[in-house]
């Protein structure tokens, strides 16, 4: 009788070993990957967060974002280069980011999978 038994289709176990027959990343590969997330984490904030500047004698100023600078001709008197500092910022934590992505795969790579 089969009634309770475990039926397996064909090409089960090659999806049960893992992707490609077995590789994966390395634990210190997975490190650079999520540093690399977390970097572009910090250049999403830093395109898309508000700059203001804040005057404690007069009004304060809103100088737009990175993405968007203000088109307000006082404020872009006031502000100056703020927004295009900030996309440099930017632009240089995404290529720090790239470089650890890049690095930590070239120096950990993949391990195998042992198969049980």
């Amino acid at each position: 009788s089969l009634r309770g038994a475990i039926v397996e289709e064909p090409g089960d176990e090659a999806i049960n070993r893992g992707y490609g027959g077995g590789w994966t990343l390395s634990r210190g590969s997975l490190i650079c990957v999520g540093l690399a997330l977390l970097t572009a984490t910090v250049v999403a904030y830093l395109i898309f967060s508000p700059l203001e500047l804040l005057n404690r004698d007069s009004f304060n100023v809103g100088c737009g974002s990175a993405a968007l600078p203000t088109a307000d001709s006082l404020a872009k008197t006031a502000c100056g280069d703020w927004a295009l500092q900030r996309r440099w910022q930017a632009g240089s934590v995404a290529v720090g980011g790239v470089v650890v992505l890049i690095t930590g795969l070239a120096a950990f790579g993949r391990s195998r999978q042992s198969r049980d």
